[in-house]
């Protein structure tokens, strides 16, 4: 999980109260909000914390973040105040210096099964100060959900000429996700992940291998050999040592973000490998920090 930490509060912005009726008109009559397109996060993968409060960053963009917050701390806010704020992105803490750019709050309603819903609030940060360092990671931190979010399934009649049970998921910039099923049973045997000029694939009974995209043509894996269930050709050997190690969970991760951010059907299964390789194996996923 990621978690951001707001450090100190280095400015503040309008003094005044701003009421839900009054906040809910302001953001109405912001017509550049959504310039920059957001992506949703789980709310397992990021939080932010202050002294007095978790709050649930729900959508990210190049230039920000939304989160849900408490009443007392949608209260204490105001639109414009300044905080300093760090978070963690693999090995390196990353510093913002963040404003809170606009606030909402929603209130309760009558669900369908005749309770009545709790009031929802909500803050709009946008960050105004980072290094070059900071912001090309706040890019990274960003891109699976990016990726995630391009991921559609190709249509089965175009599949069909590859098997039946052979599924592709086609995003943007090369992001691909294939799945081999047994023609049997339709079982899962073999699973590619391909994005950025790499690629993650597993396979039933073998290790998972990491290394740079290969062919992306449908049904045709890393492997040179053809694919043929249910002798699997031989995983190239990625390797040993530290550093390729390293490299090889740092993919893992990487495909476990983009995974969790997407809504592809088959990836709770796929996720569930993927976190059971790295608890055994690889390092810690995320370090929270303060």
């Amino acid at each position: 999980m990621f978690r951001f930490f707001l450090t100190r509060k280095l400015f503040s912005g309008e003094t005044r109260d701003v009421g839900a009726d009054e906040a809910l008109a302001d953001a109405k009559n912001r017509p550049n909000r959504r310039m920059k397109e957001r992506f949703s996060f789980d709310h397992r993968r990021m939080t932010m914390m202050s002294d007095q409060d978790i709050m649930v960053v729900r959508e990210v963009s190049e230039t920000g973040f939304s989160s849900v917050v408490s009443e007392r701390t949608w209260n204490r806010m105001g639109i414009g105040d300044g905080y300093s704020s760090r978070v963690r992105i693999g090995p390196e803490v990353l510093e913002f210096s963040i404003k809170v750019a606009w606030k909402e709050s929603q209130g309760s309603s009558m669900l369908a099964d005749g309770e009545t819903s709790a009031p929802r609030h909500f803050l709009g940060f946008e960050i105004i100060q980072g290094t070059e360092t900071s912001e090309s990671g706040w890019r990274r931190l960003i891109r699976p959900a990016a990726l995630a979010g391009s991921l559609q399934k190709i249509e089965n009649s175009f599949m069909q000429q590859f098997g039946a049970e052979k599924i592709w998921y086609h995003g943007e910039d090369g992001c691909d996700l294939m799945i081999w099923s047994s023609p049997d049973d339709l079982k899962m045997i073999a699973w590619r992940l391909s994005y950025d000029s790499h690629y993650v694939e597993w396979r039933d009974g073998s290790a998972f291998e990491t290394g740079r995209s290969p062919d992306l043509t449908p049904g045709v894996l890393s492997s040179q050999d053809h694919f043929n269930f249910p002798q699997l050709p031989a995983l190239r050997n990625s390797g040993s040592g530290g550093d390729q190690a390293a490299m090889n969970h740092r993919r893992l991760r990487e495909a476990l973000d983009i995974l969790s951010a997407s809504d592809v059907t088959e990836a709770p299964a796929l996720i569930e490998l993927l976190e059971g390789e790295l608890a055994n194996h690889g390092p810690n996923r995320r370090s929270n920090i303060r």
